[in-house]
Formats: structure tokens, C-alpha cells, sequence
């Protein structure tokens, strides 16, 4: 067996050029004649054919996967016994195997040089394959050997079928002599039963048995069927009339001869059947459903022969032939669609409404040309023909769709088509129509007008548009204002192309120069006696129009000023700057600045005649020779939905005449210059006085205008400024917006003397009608209050900072994936949030929740005993609050970040557990605490202290401490345990730390196991409280032990504190934070190490180095000073610790 791992030139050649972006979209562009095809279940099929080719779907047809055959030779016949194991025969004895699918194909050892004709595998071992001169192999062990099998003639066998392992009857001819021989043994023995046969012009070429009797025989166009297993024949179906002669049109296809022939017969089941005939030059493809007792056909004209059908259980089929041309079936259907494939068209003209749904129109090469269009629904991953029109060449010059249904087409000549196809039929049309239009999405094109030979089309709505002409003869511009049924010329100018902004603005361009209307199209007014092909505006202001030149208005077609030469056929504008131009010669160009320069993005291709993007991500080339190409690159992860944003409206005393929509809001990370990311681009300057224009002005410097200005999350007071000017139809000026799209804050309209002419509350009405036409100008002006909370996925204990209008679990949390949970001797679960109290809530994934409200206070109220709570929008030092009475704390204070720890500083939006002694409250403004007083930092009592830290198998960790002195336990108390499933680790005295001087029992509460114990700091051994078996000898500093069993949820650890150094790399809260303008930051270093520390920003700007240097073991601390650095503003910071493999950061705020 020999592997064959060869890469064709042609494969070679496409990968080389078109790279990664580009997609071929013609699954058999190179035109290879297709022999067989063969699906193994509904969705999984192969067609195979000349010059090696194969190709796999995996959905049904919609996509093709080349598959390399490691030879140039024709493959004739193609199957499959399931979706790994397949075999292929073909020219000059060649038989393929593959166990994988197709991914790779082996070659195997027929010991013939025969050309063989079709093959058949009964299951993985036994097969068979006839061939030329009478050959017939059998192999038993899936292929690895072949015997030849005496067929009793030397006739060429064309076609077999078995119907089990032991009957089987093949058929062939030489010389017009037929021959049909069956074999009831396996292929021992073959009996002739040629002498039942009628004599036939033409080649038995197809055979198809639906059981050991019942089969059928295709010869020339005569169809026979049999039901005494091949004794008698008799004619199935009475052919179309016979062709006597042989054409002079027959051609050879390598060693096989290609005649007009019925080429393949396929049934699914007993009564369901297809077979195909190629008469002339039109292909039949005709249906049974009663077995075989009667036949329907469609007549597909003026095509190259179809080779091979086949027919899935669902009813999918596909009909495959010469020339890469393939039909397809869908499941309930009984037409056939003809498929964009092969060399034979000529696409002239692409218009898509999505990324899905789109359409090409051209030109279909035969004897004569068709004109034709074929629609896509699955983004030109499959073309199915929807019209066809017999004796037109270069059919279609121009698409135009409204939506996904309604659409029109713009001919491109005047010469009367001799037959038209709707519906897989072919009627007479009543005159060469020049304009189509379809209500139901290409299914039916209906000629709706002769009055001349049109260049584009442009509809604004279902009713009122507009078509150009350049020809001679009927050359102007024409608008219709029912549906295209009607057109009234309304300009005498030569024009090519079409583009309206509006209801009333539109432009045209082409020989005659640029036009413009402003009155909907009734009057047209020469601006430039420039020349173009093409043109399309962005907005009312800003257009641009191709062709031999480049030309750009910025003033709504006023003024044009030339760019440079490139020559292009066509553009589409991602943005008023960003535009992609496409040439003749297949060069993609992309500018964004509006023309001033151009990148090539794929020079050389050369394959294409017309384009269509929709976005700059996705975008379709065709042209001659069935060409069509797709560009795909993966567009960025769109952006995080903005917190909040809105549209204000502007109109002038035109109304919709001139209109502008302006969209402002806050996004977390905007800046106030332009964001792409966020839909923001710069527009040009403004156009002159006269031409409306409405637009926001960034603080930026030098100063740049949008449509659109987000600002940071973060700010709590920001202004918007407006510019505008009226258009012709002057003030007053209409101002309008949602009310309702605003979020917690307030918001108004304002003029830039301090509101002291324009003073509208945004919230309380939805519109302003400004009449002075001395202001330009107008501020929104926002003043906001919003606290973010961040979330870890899992369970999270929080609190509502800010008391917003809805305090409901819903709107304040509305991606919390569980009931909110809080405490008050018991858990409980409250629907309505309240402000002060903690809560326990779940999530997914970790996140950022922005709550909107206003303040509620400086005091949290607490009840005897354990309480969750939570302070409001102001992180707080733990040193800096008091209670009322004093005194009343008797514990530390707990957080929870997949387990509890002590807390230094209290988080705004994060919840908190403390123990008091009494009723009370705790105050949050009072400063300071008397030094004397001040609690003593953790971190700082408890670094000589060792550490337990225990990890579940979802990496939530856990730290106990071990202690030499004695503990006061009640202000290490922990908490209650959490709700049930929450990760939980305590000393049984439910104390954080305990003194080590005998064994102590923690337990542990996970729902996942394994978990991991490691010691850091001490020694310690570790028991099972179950059974009392020790689980380790002793677990040394920087060790750990892993516990699988889950059944392991009380241990008993004893053992000593090793004295000095820090046992691992740690990295401290810095404290105070919030701060201003200093902050004390902590970290352990337990080894000698490069050790780096620095500030960055919330975009990861570095801020501040403020450690940069080998370090010897031990604790440190250094100072932040905002004052050390330029313009440091309010806002998040963070600060990273790296020393060698370890990488910590933290958050720290400064409050100025």
C-alpha cells in the first residue's frame, strides 16, 4: 500500500495568494468534470472527478472541503460503508481507500491497468469494481488484495449494483452491443443475460437494482426495467424523441467517452427514485414515486451533462456533471437548483441586505448565453440559481433591495430574451424587459418595464425610486413613485449611477457629469462636469464618486475636488472617513481619510469583474468564470455595552429634510477623544452656511467633531457640546430625546453662557424648539452619582451603596444567578434590597454592576450578636470607624473572597460580617480613632504568625493561622458558616487562628474535591478525625498534601512555628485606601529576588516605579505619594508586585 501525501499546483497556487481572508466560494473552481457522487447519511457526502478532485460536506452541500487524492488522475466512482471507511475508483486500475474520512487516502494494489467505472462495497470487507474490457475485482479484506473475477465478456462495464452479498448484475456495451450479466454467488460465476436485453443505440451506462428481482437499466435515453432479476426488459418510460446520429458535439473525457446518455439511476427505497439524461444539449433529471411505473421530468436547457445523482433518506439530492456543474435538491422539494459551480458563469453584479442573504446576477455561458441570478442564505457558503433567461448575454448591470424581499434589477441591454425561467420553468416572456423587481425575495422576478436600457436603481421606499440610463438612446435619469411600474424622465443627462441620502437629496454621476437633487428627483442641477461610474454619499454632507478618478465632496455634492488616480469600480463607506474601493483587476483598496491615501490590501489577485461589502470585516468578489470569492476576517470582540447612552435628535424648519442624530452616554474606559471601538469617528469640518449640519465637539485640542461621544464610567460631571446650523429652511431649531434613557443624576439642556437662555431638565420633558438663530451652540450638562460593584464569579457577599429609585434584587443585581441571601440569627432571602445590609449573591463570571442612586447616610445600624453589612459609597479604613455606644465591637472585621479573611478597609458595594455586644450603630465620618485606641493592623501582627492554607479543586483558597502566644478568641471569631455549598474553613473552635500548643480541628466545608493543605511558617502533621489515621509523617514549610476523599471534612493538625522569614511572597492592601495623597504599601519577600513594584494606571499605563532591585528575605514597606507625580486625577489604581514567577496586583483608589 502506498500513502500518497502529494499537494497539488492549483492548491498550492490558491493558498499562496488569496491567504487566510479570502474564501472561495465556487466549490469547484478549477471547472473539474464531477463523475460520482456519494452521501454515507444525510449531511456527510463526497463528489469525486477529474484531475484528482474530491471535495466533502459535512452540512448537506451548503459547504465543500477540499480533500487531497494524491493523484492527477480522473476519479470515476465513489463510496462510503460508514463516515471513516470509503473507496474511490478511476482511470488506469487506480483504487483509493481511506479509514479517516478523507482526511487521507491510500492507495491500493488492483493488479489491473484497466480503466475501472464504478465500485461497490457490500460492508468493510467485501467489494467489487468493474471496469473496461470486461473486468470485474473482488476483494475480501476491505481492499489490502484484489482477484479478478472472470466476467464472461470483454464488453466495457459501465455501471453495477448488488442487492446482498451474493447478487449483483453489471452492464455495458461495445459497439452498440449491450451487456447484462448477473452473478447469485458472489462473483464466482457471471450468467450473461444480455440475450433478454433489447438492442439500444447508446451505452448502458447506468444500473440500478431496488431488490434481487426489480431493477432498472438506462441505455441511450431509454429507460428498461426488469422484475424477473434481468430475464425480460421492458421500456420503463417512453423516452423524449430519439436522436438517431450521434452528435457532433460528442466529447471524450479522458478514456471515458461522454454521449447523450442516461448517465445515472439512484432509488433510496423501493418507490422513490431519480435518474438523469442528457438529450442535446438540455439535462432532464426525472422522478418516481411509485417504483418505477411512471416518471416526471424537468427539463434543465442548454446545460453540460449531468454525471451523478443521489438522493439522501431526507430528501436532500445532488446532481453533479461535467464542468463543475451541480444541481441540488432540498428536502421537500421536487425542482432542482442549479448551483454557482464550475467555469460557466460570469457574475457582473452582488447586492447583499446582510450577511447572510444576498444575491449575484450575470451571465451563464452556453450555446446561447443565459442571463442569470442566484441567491445565497447562508452568506455564499451555496448559490442557488433563482432565474434564468435564455439569448442574454451580460444580463445584469445592477441590484437594488430594500429589505430581504423586495428588490428590483437594472438590465444591461435591450435585446429580447428567447425563453425565461421562473420556477425551474421556462415560459415565453411578452417583451425584453429591462426592469425586474421580486416581493418575495428573488423567487419570482416580474418584468415591470421596457422604457429603456437602465445602468442603477434606487428605491427609498416599497413605492418611490429611481433608475439611469447611459445608453444612447434612453439615457437620463427616471423616478417612479409606484414600485418602478411607471417612470417619469426627469433629466436628459447620461447618467451611470445613483445615490439618495434621503427622501429628497440624492446624486447621479456618469457621462453627462455629477447631478444633484433636493427636491426628491423632480430637478436635477449639474454640480461638476466631472465623470464618473459610481457614487455613494455617507450622510447628506459627505460623498465620494469613482470611476477613472477619485473624486470627494464634503458639502453634499456642491464642490468636488479631485483625489488621486487610482481607478475604481465601486466603494462602500464603513464610516464618513473609512471607505473600501474595489478595481477591475481584483485589488482591494481601503482608505480612512477620506481618499487622501489608500492601502492595497490584496494586489495581484486579479479575479474579479464587481463587489458588495457590508461591513469592512465581510465583503464578496465575482467575475469572469464562475469567480466568486469571500472576504472574511474576524471583526474584534464587540465592545462592552455602554452604562448608558441616549440620541438626541436635531432638525431644522425642514423637519426630516435635514435631520441629524447625535448619540451620547458613558462606557467604562471611554476617552474624550475618539474611540473607534465605540462606534466614534471623526467627521469633517462643517459645510458652508446654508447646508444643515449637527454635530458634538470633543475637548480635545486640536478640537474634533462626531456623531457620537461617550465619556468615562468613572465621571460623575460631565458637558456635551453641540454645534449646529440649519439648512436652508433656517430656525427654529428642534431638539428632542428619550427622557426616560437616562440614568440616576441630572440632566440639562443648556446654552453656554451658564444656562442663562437655554435651561431644559432633560428628565422632565422630551423636546426644545430653540428660535434664536444667534445661538449655535447648546451644552448637555450631567451631574451623576453611581457606585461600581465588582463580582467574582460564584458567591460573592455584597451590599447596595446608593439607594436606587428600584431597589429590587432585579434591577440592582439583574445578573445575579441566585436568590439574595442575609442574616439575622438565620439566613433569610429578601427580594427587596435594603442599604447598610450585607448580602450573600451568586454570578457568573466576574463582573462589574454599576448602581445608580442617591446617598443614604453616614450610619449602619447593627443588632446584638453577628451581622452582615455593608458600607455605602465611600471605601472606609477599619481604623476610622466608630460605634454607638462604643466599645461595642467584640470581634475583627470578615470579608469574603472565596473564603473569609480579615479586613483592613471597608469596600464600598462589598458585604462584611461583625459580632457587637450590644445594639448599635456604626459611624462612618467620624476620622480617626484616638492613637492610644487605633486597632492594631493585622498584617503587621500577624506576619511572624504560620500559616494553613487550604485550596479546593476550584482554586478557592483559604488561610488559618497558627499562633505561639495566646489568642483572644473573640477577636478572631469567624463568622457564621455561609449558605450551604459555599467554601468554608475553620478552626472547631470557629476561630481564624489558634495557638499550636496541642493538635486542633479544622473543618472543612467544599463541594469540591480534591483539596490541597499547605503549611507555610511551621511544620505540622495532619490526622483524619474519622479514623484517626495520619495522613502525612510532617508537612515542612512550602509543602502541601492533597486530599481526594471526600469524606474528609474534619482534620487534626499539630505541630511548631518555624521561626523568622516570611514562607512565601506576599503582597498587603495598601492602607490607608481610599488615600490623598499618600498610601503605605506592605509586601514579604522569602527568598533573595529581583523584586519589582509599580503603579499603573486603569489602562495599564505605567504611573510609578517604586521598586526595582534585589531584595533579601524578610517584610517591607513602602510609600506612594500622589504627589510625586504630574496631574495624577482621582480615580482606580493598581499596583503590582513581580518577583521572578510571582505576579501579584492589587487596587488602590485615589481620592483628591
Amino acid at each position: 500500500m502506498k500513502k500518497l501525501n502529494l499537494i497539488t499546483l492549483c492548491i498550492i497556487l490558491i493558498s499562496s495568494a488569496i491567504h487566510s481572508q479570502w474564501t472561495n466560494q465556487n466549490p469547484v473552481p478549477d471547472g473539474n468534470d464531477l463523475w460520482s457522487t456519494f452521501f454515507v447519511d444525510d449531511s456527510t457526502g463526497w463528489i469525486v472527478g477529474s484531475g484528482g478532485f474530491i471535495k466533502k460536506t459535512t452540512n448537506a452541500g451548503n459547504e465543500w472541503i477540499a480533500q487531497n487524492s494524491g493523484t492527477t488522475l480522473i476519479l470515476k466512482s465513489v463510496q462510503f460503508v460508514d463516515q471513516n471507511t470509503g473507496w474511490i475508483c478511476g482511470e488506469s486500475g487506480l483504487i483509493l481507500k481511506t479509514n479517516d474520512g478523507g482526511t487521507s487516502w491510500d492507495s491500493l494494489a488492483s493488479s489491473t491497468t484497466q480503466h475501472l467505472s464504478d465500485i461497490y462495497f457490500y460492508d468493510t470487507n467485501i467489494g467489487y469494481v468493474v471496469g473496461f474490457n470486461g473486468t470485474i475485482l473482488k476483494t475480501t479484506d476491505s481492499g489490502s488484495s484484489w482477484i479478478s473475477l472472470s466476467s464472461g465478456t470483454t464488453n466495457d462495464l459501465y455501471s453495477m449494483d448488488f442487492v446482498d452479498a451474493f447478487v449483483g448484475y453489471a452492464a455495458g456495451e461495445v459497439n452498440d452491443t449491450s451487456s447484462v450479466i448477473q452473478t447469485t454467488d458472489g462473483g464466482a460465476t457471471w450468467i450473461d443475460k444480455s440475450s433478454g436485453f433489447p438492442v439500444t443505440i447508446g451505452k448502458c451506462l447506468a444500473i440500478e437494482f431496488i431488490d434481487a428481482s426489480i431493477g432498472f437499466i438506462g441505455c441511450g435515453h431509454n429507460l428498461y426495467k426488469t422484475t424477473d432479476g434481468g430475464d425480460s426488459w421492458s421500456q420503463s418510460k417512453v423516452s423524449f424523441a430519439l436522436i438517431q446520429e450521434e452528435l457532433q458535439n460528442r466529447e471524450l473525457f479522458g478514456p471515458y467517452t461522454l454521449n447523450e446518455e442516461i448517465h445515472s439511476i439512484f432509488f433510496k427505497d423501493a418507490i422513490n427514485g431519480w435518474y438523469i439524461d442528457w438529450q442535446h444539449v438540455d439535462n432532464y433529471i426525472c422522478t418516481t414515486t411509485d417504483g418505477g411505473i411512471s416518471w416526471q421530468s424537468k427539463r434543465y436547457y442548454w446545460e453540460r451533462p449531468l454525471l451523478s445523482v443521489f438522493v439522501t433518506q431526507n430528501g436532500t439530492g445532488l446532481a453533479v456533471g461535467s464542468f463543475g456543474l451541480i444541481y441540488l435538491k432540498a428536502e421537500s422539494d421536487y425542482d432542482w437548483s442549479r448551483l454557482l459551480s464550475g467555469t460557466y458563469d460570469k457574475t457582473q453584479s452582488i447586492y447583499f441586505v446582510d450577511r447572510n442573504i444576498g444575491w449575484v446576477g450575470g451571465t451563464r455561458y452556453g450555446n446561447p448565453n443565459k442571463g442569470v441570478i442566484l441567491k445565497t442564505t447562508n452568506g455564499g457558503k451555496q448559490w442557488k440559481t433563482q432565474l434564468e433567461i435564455q439569448g442574454v448575454y451580460d444580463y445584469s448591470r445592477c441590484f437594488y433591495f430594500l429589505n430581504e424581499s423586495l428588490g428590483w434589477l437594472a438590465k444591461a441591454n435591450n435585446e429580447a430574451p428567447t425563453e425565461l425561467l421562473v420556477g425551474g420553468l421556462y415560459r415565453k416572456p411578452d417583451v425584453g424587459g429591462v426592469l425586474y423587481r421580486t416581493t418575495d425575495g428573488g423567487e419570482t422576478w416580474i418584468n415591470i418595464n421596457s422604457a429603456g436600457d437602465f445602468s442603477s436603481v434606487f428605491f427609498i421606499t416599497q413605492d418611490t425610486g429611481w433608475v439611469t440610463s447611459d445608453n444612447s438612446t434612453s439615457k437620463g435619469i427616471y423616478k417612479s413613485i409606484d414600485g418602478g411600474v411607471t417612470l417619469e424622465k426627469k433629466s436628459s443627462v447620461s447618467s451611470s449611477s445613483i445615490y439618495f441620502s434621503d427622501y429628497y437629496n440624492g446624486w447621479s454621476v456618469g457621462p453627462g457629469g455629477i447631478l444633484k437633487s433636493t427636491d426628491g428627483g423632480e430637478t436635477w442641477i449639474t454640480k461638476s462636469n466631472l465623470t464618473g461610474s459610481h457614487i455613494k454619499f455617507f450622510d447628506s454632507n459627505v460623498g465620494m464618486c469613482v470611476g477613472e478618478s477619485i473624486l470627494v465632496s464634503t458639502d453634499g455634492g456642491e464642490t468636488w475636488s479631485s483625489k488621486n488616480g487610482l481607478s475604481l469600480q465601486s466603494i462602500n463607506f464603513i464610516n464618513s472617513t473609512t471607505i473600501w474601493g474595489y478595481a477591475s483587476e481584483g485589488t482591494l483598496y481601503k482608505t480612512t481619510n477620506l481618499g487622501d491615501t489608500w492601502e492595497a490590501l490584496n494586489t495581484g489577485l486579479g479575479f474579479g469583474e464587481t463587489a458588495f461589502f457590508i461591513n469592512e470585516y465581510t465583503g464578496w468578489v465575482g467575475g469572469m468564470d464562475g469567480t466568486m470569492f469571500k472576504y472574511s476576517v474576524e471583526p474584534p470582540p464587540p465592545p462592552t455595552p455602554p452604562i448608558w447612552s441616549n440620541q438626541i435628535n436635531v432638525e431644522d424648519a425642514g423637519s426630516l429634510e435635514s435631520a441629524q442624530s447625535l448619540t451620547f452616554g458613558q462606557h467604562i474606559g471611554a476617552t474624550d477623544s475618539i474611540d473607534a471601538s465605540l462606534g466614534e469617528y471623526e467627521v469633517p469640518p462643517p459645510p458652508p452656511t446654508g447646508i444643515f449640519d449637527a454635530r458634538f465637539n470633543l475637548p480635545t485640542n486640536p478640537q474634533v467633531s462626531a456623531l457620537s461621544d461617550y465619556r468615562d464610567s468613572a465621571e460623575t460631571e460631565i458637558m456635551w457640546t453641540m454645534t449646529f446650523q440649519p439648512g436652508s429652511s433656517g430656525y427654529p431649531m428642534t431638539f428632542s430625546w428619550d427622557s426616560t434613557s437616562f440614568p440616576q443624576g441630572t440632566f440639562y439642556l443648556q446654552d453656554r453662557i451658564n444656562g442663562s437662555f437655554v435651561n431644559v431638565n432633560m428628565k422632565n420633558q422630551r423636546s426644545y424648539i430653540l428660535t434664536e438663530p444667534a445661538i449655535t451652540s447648546l451644552n448637555i450638562s450631567y451631574r451623576g452619582n453611581y457606585s461600581l460593584v465588582s463580582v467574582k464569579n460564584d458567591w460573592n457577599m455584597i451590599s447596595v451603596p446608593l439607594l436606587a429609585e428600584d431597589m429590587t434584587l432585579n434591577n440592582v443585581f439583574p445578573t445575579a444567578t441566585s436568590l439574595a441571601y442575609g442574616y439575622n440569627g438565620g439566613y433569610f432571602s429578601e427580594d427587596t434590597l435594603k442599604g447598610g445590609v450585607g448580602y450573600w449573591l451568586k454570578f457568573d463570571g466576574n463582573q462589574q454592576i454599576q448602581i445608580f442612586g442617591s446617598r443614604m447616610g453616614d450610619t449602619v445600624p447593627l443588632v446584638i450578636g453577628w451581622n452582615m453589612f455593608g458600607v455605602y459609597e465611600n471605601n472606609i479604613p477599619v481604623s476610622q470607624i466608630t460605634t454607638t455606644p462604643p466599645g461595642i465591637i467584640a470581634t475583627n472585621l470578615f470579608g469574603f473572597n472565596d473564603g473569609y479573611y480579615i479586613a483592613d478597609t471597608l469596600q464600598s458595594g462589598q458585604g462584611y460580617w461583625v459580632r457587637v455586644t450590644e445594639d448599635g450603630v456604626i459611624n462612618l465620618n467620624t476620622g480617626g480613632l484616638p492613637k492610644g485606641d487605633e486597632q492594631k493592623q493585622f498584617a503587621e501582627t500577624s506576619k511572624n504568625w504560620g500559616k494553613i492554607k487550604i485550596t479546593d479543586n476550584k482554586s478557592r483558597s483559604i488561610t488559618l493561622f497558627a499562633a505561639t502566644e495566646e489568642i483572644e478568641s473573640n477577636s478572631y471569631e469567624l463568622p457564621p458558616m455561609p449558605p450551604t455549598g459555599i467554601f468554608d474553613v475553620r478552626f472547631s473552635s470557629g476561630t481564624v487562628v489558634e495557638n499550636l500548643s496541642g493538635e486542633k480541628i479544622i473543618q472543612i466545608s467544599s463541594d469540591d474535591y480534591p483539596i490541597t493543605i499547605r503549611a507555610e511558617g511551621l511544620s505540622i502533621t495532619v490526622r483524619d478525625r474519622i479514623n484517626g489515621k495520619l495522613l502525612n509523617e510532617e508537612l515542612k514549610s512550602g509543602e502541601e498534601i492533597r486530599i481526594t476523599n471526600n469524606k474528609i471534612t474534619s482534620i487534626g493538625v499539630s505541630g511548631r512555628i518555624s521561626a523568622g522569614l516570611p514562607a512565601s511572597f506576599e503582597l498587603y492592601q495598601n492602607y490607608p485606601n481610599p488615600f490623598n495623597p499618600g498610601t503605605k504599601i506592605k509586601f514579604a519577600v522569602p527568598r533573595e529576588s529581583n523584586v519589582n513594584l509599580s503603579i499603573y494606571s486603569v489602562l495599564g499605563e505605567l504611573v510609578s516605579t517604586l521598586v526595582n532591585q534585589e531584595m533579601k528575605p524578610g517584610y517591607y514597606e513602602v510609600e506612594f505619594s500622589a504627589e510625586q507625580t504630574i496631574s495624577l486625577s482621582s480615580g482606580i489604581y493598581f499596583y503590582r508586585l513581580q518577583a521572578g514567577s510571582f505576579i501579584e496586583t492589587k487596587k488602590m483608589i485615589l481620592l483628591r
